[in-house]
């Protein structure tokens, strides 16, 4: 059997998956969902390189050693589409289906607005991290007030969240790449994603071989979480076809 592989992403660790690991088991899949590098209860990189996206594949082939997976069903979304993308490009034969979801590495915004976005990852105050709660999620999942905002913003100014950023570089992206990831790789995209636009995603899929992709309407850049039936619906959909 071949097992599905679930990454999640910035600022997130394995639990972001819990529901969507329920749902893939309860449907007969065996599935994996790890931490990445220094998130959850991950040991943090040895050195500084290690929180980037190689340092992320590198941990994702380890952990398929590990376990003795030759091949998997890879799902990753934000950072984890990213990092999902990469492995694709660097260990092919170990890739059954890829699925891409809300996934970044497919842009290059101009230096100012890389800049900005960079620093709304890692909110200062409670009003930075209302900024970065409404780039993230077009259906609310909490009111955007008190303590719930203080905690968001904590998590977010993290070790594993700062240093990945700071260790994030454009050469490691996946925009010009496409033509190379597998065939029949799937998008899936919530229409009002701010923080990786759907256009961008639009023309990843048009440069990426028999691509397929999925929009879901009416949620920002964590579909997963904001419209989870109709998300589990379209993922075990993309697995099975």
């Amino acid at each position: 059997e071949t097992p599905v592989v679930l990454l999640h992403g910035l600022g997130a660790a394995s639990h972001y998956w819990v529901e969507t690991a329920i749902d893939l088991f309860r449907s007969g899949r065996s599935v994996i969902v790890p931490d990445a590098p220094g998130s959850g209860q991950s040991d943090p990189p040895a050195v500084k390189t290690g929180w980037g996206i190689p340092g992320r594949v590198a941990a994702v082939s380890a952990l398929l050693d590990a376990l003795g997976v030759r091949k998997a069903d890879l799902v990753g979304h934000s950072l984890g589409g990213w990092t999902a993308g990469a492995f694709a490009l660097a260990e092919p034969h170990r890739v059954r289906r890829l699925v891409l979801v809300d996934s970044a590495g497919f842009s290059k915004p101009d230096p100012q607005a890389e800049a900005e976005l960079r620093a709304s990852l890692s909110p200062g105050d409670r009003a930075g991290a209302r900024r970065l709660y409404d780039l993230l999620f077009l259906r609310k999942l909490f009111p955007a007030s008190g303590f719930l905002l203080d905690a968001f913003g904590r998590q977010y100014r993290s070790e594993n969240v700062v240093a990945t950023v700071a260790a994030l570089e454009d050469t490691d992206g996946l925009l010009g790449r496409e033509a190379a990831l597998p065939e029949g790789t799937v998008f899936i995209h919530g229409d009002g994603d701010l923080i990786c636009p759907l256009p961008a995603t639009r023309s990843a899929f048009a440069r990426t071989p028999n691509a397929r992709l999925f929009v879901i309407r009416g949620t920002g850049h964590d579909a997963p979480l904001e419209a989870p039936r109709l998300f589990h619906v379209t993922l075990r959909t993309a697995l099975s076809e």
